[in-house]
């Protein structure tokens, strides 16, 4: 099973269409993007926050600052079953047994050799 990274699938965030909004609250964007030597163009919604921040609706209907495109499709990272590269590397429970215990040993063990109290 191939695992969907972030990192690995084309993206555009809100800073594509800030420029061509100007002092619009929302509306429809359209972006160009060029993916795999292909020009892929979509429209997205834009809206704005009560604090005048850019947000760009997914088609499940929440706002993000970054959209993704696979398959043709646009979506989130929750839409499309993104992962980021972090969250594949390694399980949580190796990552604790691996990194976090050793390097905590070791801290405490300096810490004692050094005379300082903790």
């Amino acid at each position: 099973m191939t695992t969907k990274i972030v990192e690995n699938v084309p993206s555009f965030g809100v800073a594509a269409v800030r420029d061509s909004f100007g002092r619009r609250k929302g509306g429809t964007a359209q972006i160009t993007a060029m993916i795999d030597d292909k020009t892929f163009t979509t429209k997205v919604d834009v809206i704005t926050d009560r604090c005048g921040r850019r947000w760009l609706r997914c088609s499940c209907g929440a706002k993000r600052r970054y959209l993704y495109v696979q398959n043709g499709k646009v979506g989130c990272r929750g839409c499309l079953g993104l992962l980021y590269w972090e969250q594949t590397a390694i399980p949580r429970d190796r990552w604790r047994e691996q990194v976090a215990r050793p390097a905590l040993k070791a801290w405490r063990r300096a810490q004692r050799q050094s005379g300082a109290r903790t």
